[in-house]
């Protein structure tokens, strides 16, 4: 299985600017990034289909670390203040389905923007889609979306019990019910949010931010039509 990656000059320097004039604003900013396309062209069946993360390992990059060991995806940006954002490609749909990551703050290390799951969304990162996300310091999860490479907060941030706190596993999981997504930490309900801004055929992806490393396994997608 072979990584395919699509790089940009233009759309690189044009995330620049974006990322200089949101300074100033409330909103997080977000780096220039490589865009990322995350294994097979094919669409996955009805049986959940496990994406390569070992395939996501950008030693070069200018924009975020990322390192494969034993299994799991360590990935971060390369400054505080900043989160990095990868998707998948077309093949790997969470329109009408579900996908499901595990992760875990390696260091215990805060983060102000978080890290976790991106779900229909364009294979461009940050031109549509939404981000859920969780601190596992503070044990407070939120939801975003993006818009032209933009972050905007549509849940913000609220505690869960469900979150494992520190270093430990948590895993999160989205489930596509039409109208919208419900929005699942280790296995139990604890929000949704309507799918105004979901991208059609939108994808799956993982979003890292403030310079915390994070550790991601097993990230998985599926269509089911028990989902429906």
């Amino acid at each position: 299985m072979k990584l395919r990656i699509l790089l940009l000059i233009s759309f690189a320097f044009a995330f620049d600017s974006i990322s200089i004039n949101a300074q100033v604003g409330p909103e997080p900013r977000p780096t220039p990034r490589d865009v990322v396309i995350i294994g097979k062209t094919t669409p996955p069946n009805d049986r959940i289909e496990r994406l390569e993360l070992s395939e996501l390992v950008f030693p070069t990059s200018r924009i975020g670390n990322t390192r494969f060991v034993n299994g799991e995806l360590f990935m971060g940006s390369k400054q505080r203040g900043y989160f990095y954002v990868v998707a998948a490609t077309e093949g790997y749909i969470t329109i009408g389905g579900k996908a499901r990551v595990t992760l875990r703050n390696g260091k215990g290390t805060r983060s102000n923007l978080g890290y976790g799951i991106v779900f229909h969304s364009d294979i461009t990162p940050l031109q549509q889609g939404y981000a859920f996300v969780i601190n596992t310091v503070s044990q407070k999860y939120r939801v975003v979306h993006h818009v032209s490479g933009n972050e905007k907060t549509l849940v913000p941030w609220k505690t869960s019990p469900f979150i494992k706190k520190g270093t430990a596993k948590n895993t999160l999981e989205i489930r596509d019910k039409g109208d919208l997504t419900e929005l699942y930490i280790n296995d139990n309900l604890v929000d949704s949010v309507a799918n105004t801004f979901a991208f059609k055929n939108g994808v799956v992806g993982l979003y890292s931010g403030d310079a915390v490393t994070i550790a991601f396994s097993d990230l998985t997608v599926s269509q089911s039509r028990s989902l429906k």
